[in-house]
């Protein structure tokens, strides 16, 4: 469902920033087109729809996460009485008294739970530098480092809808994460810049205006 949810939103994104730029027949077709495919996928798939889509407005909020959010309140309670380093990784359904596979329904829930405020802080720190960074570099040039910012909101979108499940351990995450500092580090290398904290000295960089 935060799959659906996160596809919608990046694609009503796009679209209103295509708008943006003006209202033309072109773009109003697109947007019946796209009512009419959600028609059709409504009608010859109605049983993903139900699945994924449905129940967000056929029951509670709680009941179409599948008890994620009531599940919420535990693990804060976990985190109160271990704040600065957590119980330790993969120790949060023993702690409890249950299996290992027990764990939170909620990424950032998960890592003050089970490794505390300050790893927490640190993890998050990852992604703000990086959007930090992107932003610095994105600023020389635009024109030339226009992916960055795509990548920067596909990080954001990510790391939000990260949040209706646990795992910060998941391999794709830290992937992106590398993609992302690694298209910047390229960048750097190949215009030469020493520093992104002086990205607004633009007469330093000139090759890159150029």
């Amino acid at each position: 469902t935060s799959g659906f949810i996160g596809i919608a939103f990046i694609f009503a994104t796009v679209y209103l920033i295509w708008l943006s730029k003006g209202i033309t027949a072109e773009k109003s077709l697109t947007f019946l087109l796209l009512i009419i495919a959600f028609l059709i996928f409504r009608v010859v798939f109605s049983n993903i729809y139900d699945v994924f889509i449905a129940r967000l407005f056929n029951s509670s909020l709680d009941s179409a996460s599948g008890g994620r959010i009531a599940a919420w309140v535990e693990t804060i309670n976990v985190f109160k009485e271990k704040p600065l380093f957590g119980v330790g990784p993969g120790n949060y359904g023993l702690y409890l008294g249950e299996e290992a596979g027990y764990v939170p329904s909620n990424v950032t829930l998960e890592l003050l739970a089970t490794v505390g405020i300050f790893a927490t802080i640190a993890f998050y720190m990852i992604s703000i530098d990086l959007i930090i960074r992107g932003r610095r570099l994105y600023k020389l040039n635009r024109r030339k480092f226009a992916i960055i910012p795509g990548l920067l909101y596909a990080l954001i979108v990510f790391t939000i809808l990260l949040q209706v499940n646990q795992g910060y351990l998941r391999l794709y995450h830290w992937m992106f994460l590398g993609m992302i500092d690694g298209a910047i580090l390229y960048y750097m290398r190949k215009y030469n810049i020493k520093d992104l904290k002086h990205c607004r000295r633009k007469k330093k960089y000139g090759k890159i205006n150029n």
